[in-house]
């Protein structure tokens, strides 16, 4: 599953800074770095852009400025697992088209791209076959104009979300048809899409919607269709008055019995107090579990041992005259991931960061929003991004009890727009988590709520023994997970390299890195 995007491209042109060598805080590692693959970035590259083919490759977009009568060249190479090229193909990308979103569906990658990407109105859907990268392209008129913010392939149906007018739309595209239509129950004003999550093996997919119910308190609903775009099924989740669910991610609709877990707050308040847990059963809530972030082991180990004691000592004395101490916090809740009869629920902990010291509460500007520019301007103050604090990663019962939490900590990680910075890998007996930051790799293993493998960190490493990173773009290198414990890193460097015969003294590569476990 892929969110439409705001592109935070690799662009050529933006100031580097220099290379910091990176210090292990172990002696030794059981990570493997064990394939690089480079592409050397010339004066006609913009911008690079990865799609994970699921566990069997990665495709790589390369815009450049190359020209044909009509458009832009965009040379896209597939990768399997072992970053073995395959085949690469060139596109011709419409003079005016902006590169809205991505998905893969097992077979073919999907490509979107629109005329305006504020107010949608025509949709270019690009397919490559993931065998042997052949093309076809598809236009789809919307019924309306929406702004878009979710885009998903299902089969061999397009799935779009976003809103139209202020109120939530999902747009259902049958390629074999070439028919567009809206599906019913979702245009309502006072609710918007949280997600849409694609099932491929029952051919179903569940849109995922933040509703303010009659008493104006924020419910979370779930909306079932088939791959023919029929409502199968609708379910929404009670609350009780004071608390409000901000967020929602559910597992499968499985044999009846579908679980939902996200962060709740207080009423009417978008900063989340702790975490909760429901159970439906075809399509009935049979339970609901709040706990709060007082409740967790380990929320607070990011604060470093002092602080953390400090911490439970407070939570612990207020606990003692019968009272609870009250968080909040910003989180970026994951999917929700089934291990046997565990329910594991990851968030990353973060908040805005502005030009000035001034704390702001309620919406976020959109610095690409520019009918409202001028006002955000003497509003509020300039949003440079987003800091993380930490990753918690908490397991559930089947009955909505916590049954181990754990978490870690991130340091120094400022991005825009927010995505999902920490990548985890969940296996039977551990779980892997990971982030890229300033040329390094930062690793957490963990079982449960002990720590197997504490924070460590490796250099990303390179080509050539003599290489030297002498630049590096910020904020644009990362590291997804790919299958089972791989990982790929990527990102932009200058390379300089004084010692070896038969290499360049100075490249400039988009770089991929394979890391396995």
């Amino acid at each position: 599953m892929l969110r439409i995007f705001l592109l935070t491209w690799l662009m050529i042109g933006i100031p580097l800074w220099v290379f910091s060598q990176a210090i292990s805080d172990s002696d030794s590692s059981i990570l493997m770095q064990t394939k690089r693959v480079e592409y050397e970035v010339s004066n006609e590259d913009i911008r690079f852009e990865l799609v994970q083919g699921d566990d069997e490759g990665i495709l790589m977009i390369r815009e450049t400025r190359r020209r044909t009568s009509s458009g832009f060249i965009w040379t896209l190479n597939y990768l399997d697992t072992s970053l073995n090229e395959n085949w690469t193909v060139d596109i011709n990308v419409l003079f005016g088209m902006s590169f809205m979103g991505h998905d893969f569906n097992g077979e073919s990658f999907f490509l979107l791209f629109a005329k305006d990407e504020y107010k949608l109105e025509e949709l270019y859907v690009i397919k490559v076959d993931k065998a042997d990268g052949a093309l076809s392209d598809y236009h789809v008129n919307t019924v309306l104009p929406m702004t878009l913010s979710h885009f998903e392939v299902l089969n061999h149906s397009l799935i779009f979300g976003g809103s139209s007018n202020n109120r939530p739309v999902v747009l259902f595209y049958q390629l074999e048809e070439k028919k567009a239509k809206v599906l019913p129950g979702i245009y309502n004003n006072k609710s918007e899409i949280v997600d849409i999550l694609v099932n491929d093996e029952r051919g179903v997919f569940t849109v995922v919607l933040n509703e303010r119910s009659h008493s104006k308190d924020f419910i979370v609903s779930l909306k079932i269709f088939s791959g023919e775009g029929k409502t199968l099924h609708t379910s929404a989740l009670k609350t009780i008055y004071e608390k409000s669910l901000i967020d929602g991610v559910p597992t499968d609709f499985d044999f009846g019995i579908q679980y939902v877990a996200g962060a709740y707050s207080n009423r009417n308040s978008d900063v989340s107090r702790g975490l909760y847990l429901a159970k439906l059963v075809n399509g009935e809530q049979e339970f609901i579990k709040y706990h709060s972030y007082g409740d967790l082991d380990n929320f607070f180990s990011y604060l470093g041992d002092n602080r953390e004691v400090k911490m439970k000592r407070k939570i612990n004395k207020r606990r003692e005259s019968g009272k609870n101490l009250k968080f909040n916090y910003r989180l970026l809740v994951h999917d929700i991931v089934k291990r046997g009869e565990e329910y594991i629920l990851i968030g990353e902990a973060y908040y805005p960061k502005y030009s000035s010291n001034t704390s702001v509460q309620g919406s976020m500007i959109n610095p690409y929003d520019q009918l409202n520019q001028q006002q955000a301007v003497y509003a509020q103050p300039k949003l440079l991004g987003y800091n993380y604090t930490h990753a918690v990663v908490v397991g559930f019962s089947a009955d909505g009890e916590i049954l181990w939490d754990n978490s870690f900590e991130i340091n120094d990680v400022l991005v825009f727009p927010l995505i999902e910075n920490v990548q985890v890998s969940v296996n039977h007996d551990k779980i892997i988590l990971m982030y890229a930051h300033d040329n390094m790799l930062k690793t957490k293993i963990i079982q449960g709520d002990s720590v197997l493998e504490g924070k460590t960190i490796e250099n990303i490493e390179l080509s050539y023994e003599g290489d030297q990173v002498k630049e590096s773009i910020p904020g644009m290198e990362g590291i997804k997970w790919w299958y089972d414990k791989s990982f790929y890193a990527y990102g932009m460097q200058k390379i300089k390299n004084m010692t070896q015969e038969g290499v360049k003294m100075n490249r400039k590569v988009f770089y991929i890195n394979k890391v396995e476990f």
